[in-house]
């Protein structure tokens, strides 16, 4: 009988063990739970943050001639329906740009240069997955997409002899988002 009571308290003992066990697993497995919550929340934080910082540097390289030579240089890109650069065109800028001067040209080159930059930047960090991406689409796809439309055959024009050059990010961008948000971004539009 000794051995009996000995037992009992050995199983109680052995229960005991398990529940503090089981209960330190829990415990272990909510501390995970949580710290990758966190770690996810930070991680959002961190996308809005250089989506923040993405938009703050395209608006600083905005002037109001920035804004305004774009539009007067180049109306075809602000019609509804867009009728893109000739190559034409797209050879002329190229064959000015290497000139700098105050002409007409150069100053049509210069609108469409300052444009790709800024776009570049904004497509550069969308490709690359350095942003939240939904939010930036929610602001930039139509511009991305419509003025890739419009300047493909300038930004073909450098690639030839420039085939790193950074305006390849804005035609990567512009497949990206209208593969993601339709033609035009017409589900970004329309609240889809």
């Amino acid at each position: 009988m000794p051995h009996e009571k000995h037992r009992g308290k050995s199983d109680t003992l052995k229960t005991v063990t398990d529940i503090v066990t089981a209960g330190a697993t829990v415990v272990a497995a909510l501390s995970l739970v949580l710290a990758y919550f966190a770690y996810k929340d930070q991680e959002r934080s961190a996308l809005l943050l250089r989506t923040q910082a993405a938009l703050a540097t395209a608006a600083k390289e905005y002037s109001d001639d920035s804004i305004r030579e774009p539009l007067l240089q180049f109306k075809g890109r602000w019609d509804d329906i867009i009728r893109p650069m000739t190559d034409a065109e797209a050879e002329d800028l190229f064959n000015i740009s290497v000139k700098p001067d105050n002409s007409p040209a150069y100053r049509k080159w210069n609108a469409a240069r300052q444009h790709l930059n800024t776009l570049e930047g904004l497509s550069f960090v969308y490709v690359n997955d350095l942003v939240d991406r939904k939010f930036l689409a929610s602001v930039t796809c139509l511009e991305i997409v419509r003025s890739n439309r419009y300047f493909a055959p300038l930004i073909r024009k450098f690639a030839g002899p420039y085939p790193a050059h950074g305006w390849w990010t804005i035609t990567k961008a512009a497949e990206m988002l209208e593969h993601e948000y339709g033609p035009e971004c017409n589900r970004i539009k329309s609240g889809s």
